[in-house]
């Protein structure tokens, strides 16, 4: 026959320690893929984005837009509509047309944004600045 123990908890002593040296590790690794779809949302906007801004540009002149300010100014509003999953979304700030490269019949776009993680990870940047850049030949 089994005696009962003073402390009905005793033996249920470093139970919780356990728990949390699973628990920890597991909650660990679903925020890092948390971040690490995060990124990758972000970085495929921002592809998008660069691609289909540069492409809008390759096939529209500037002359279209009454000039290089109006093209300039269309071709940041395609950036912004194409990543408009991006939270926060970009701005015409973030968005570089280069005109130097127009001489030669290329069009040159390039975005840029920054990324955050949801916590800080050790040995990793809080944030980073992601930038893509993509150059077309203008079509005729």
């Amino acid at each position: 026959m089994r005696l009962k123990s003073e402390f009905p908890d005793q033996s249920r002593r470093g139970v919780a320690t356990v728990e949390l040296a699973v628990s920890l590790p597991l909650l660990l690794l679903l925020l890092g893929c948390i971040d690490a779809g995060r990124f990758t949302l972000r970085y495929i906007c921002l592809a998008n984005a660069t691609s289909e801004s540069a492409t809008f540009a390759s096939l529209n002149p500037p002359g279209k837009f009454g000039g290089l300010p109006g093209w300039i100014a269309a071709v940041q509003q395609r950036a912004i509509t194409e990543s408009s999953l991006l939270n926060p979304p970009l701005n015409a700030a973030q968005i570089l047309v280069d005109t130097s490269v127009l001489d030669d019949g290329l069009v040159s776009v390039q975005v840029q944004t920054s990324f955050g993680t949801l916590i800080n990870w050790p040995g990793l940047p809080h944030t980073w600045t992601m930038t893509r850049r993509v150059v077309l030949a203008q079509t005729a």
